[in-house]
């Protein structure tokens, strides 16, 4: 099990898991807007290596979206947040908002998933609305992405000692931390969920 449910999860730790999943959910995207462009103009029997391309990205998006909500359920009951925490970073987030978006992305992703699958060819047409549809899906998740990107701007990170993975097993189990940097926690934490929303991706 990826997840220990009996660990307490600091605020911090939370943080870092979040820009995780903003960069891996960008990136996604980046990569779904790419290979669509791509194959503006073509079928998918002529371009069926791009079309390949194109249903990792979106299944790659649909993984990133489906641990982010199973991240957030596990995590409802143990996420807690210290008086500096608090202090520093403003009201601790909201697990059940996260699960609300989690909820509308799989919807969105879903009616994507299903136009992009109902196309034997990439008109011009159809590639605006593909384009339209995963910048609807972007705006979903904006506020986190504007929420987290201050957060981490202001991290600084020195450099990082050789570790051995140990999956994420270790988020939630890491000691809180009451020094006046948090940055090495932040950056360990969304480091581990980086490697685990990469797993089984494309």
């Amino acid at each position: 099990m990826l997840l220990d449910e009996h660990e307490s999860l600091c605020m911090i730790e939370y943080l870092g898991c979040l820009h995780a999943f903003i960069i891996r959910f960008h990136g996604a995207l980046a990569t779904i807007g790419y290979h669509t462009l791509t194959l503006e103009g073509q079928t998918r029997r002529q371009a069926f290596g791009w079309a390949g391309s194109l249903d990792r990205a979106r299944y790659d998006l649909t993984l990133v979206v489906e641990k982010w909500r199973f991240f957030n359920e596990s995590a409802g009951s143990r996420l807690t947040a210290s008086p500096a925490e608090v202090e520093r970073f403003g009201a601790l987030p909201s697990v059940e908002r996260a699960l609300e978006v989690c909820r509308e992305l799989e919807d969105m992703a879903g009616r994507a998933n299903s136009y992009i699958d109902a196309l034997e060819s990439f008109g011009e047409d159809d590639v605006r609305i593909v384009l339209e549809m995963m910048k609807a899906i972007e705006h979903e998740i904006q506020p986190d992405a504007a929420y987290i990107a201050p957060i981490a701007g202001c991290m600084a990170r020195s450099e990082p000692e050789a570790k051995t993975p140990e999956g994420l097993l270790s988020i939630g189990s890491m000691e809180d931390s009451d020094d006046d940097d948090p940055s090495e926690l932040f950056f360990d934490a969304r480091d581990r969920f980086l490697a685990y929303l990469g797993e089984g991706s494309g």
